[in-house]
């Protein structure tokens, strides 16, 4: 953002000066600095995400057809539904079976 508030600094002298076409390009230094530093934001949001899916996948083991957190236990989660969508949903369990909710893939679980 330094450089945005630099090219502002300059714009405000230019001013001064009267020179049109000066201004102009600076304006447009200015707009393409802007830019620049909004793609940056989007992209280390793109890469933090990125890592929370990749973390999160280090952490899931297959076992009985589902996915089960290694860190915690915490499962069943549908296969499908990470698989399709990287979305990490906890499936129903009902004696013997686990249904996903959102997806409506079901498989027997033991429970173990």
């Amino acid at each position: 953002m330094v450089l945005y508030e630099m090219a502002r600094d300059a714009m405000k002298l230019l001013q001064k000066s009267d020179n049109i076409e000066l201004i102009q390009k600076l304006m447009d230094i200015q707009k393409e600095s802007l830019e620049m530093f909004e793609e940056n934001i989007r992209l280390k949001a793109e890469i933090r995400a990125f890592n929370e899916v990749k973390t999160l996948d280090e952490d899931l083991e297959f076992r009985d057809n589902c996915f089960f957190k290694i860190s915690n236990g915490e499962g069943p989660f549908c296969i499908t539904c990470w698989g399709k969508d990287r979305k990490l949903i906890r499936m129903q369990i009902a004696d013997d079976f686990a249904l996903c909710n959102v997806c409506k893939t079901g498989t027997c679980f033991t429970n173990e």
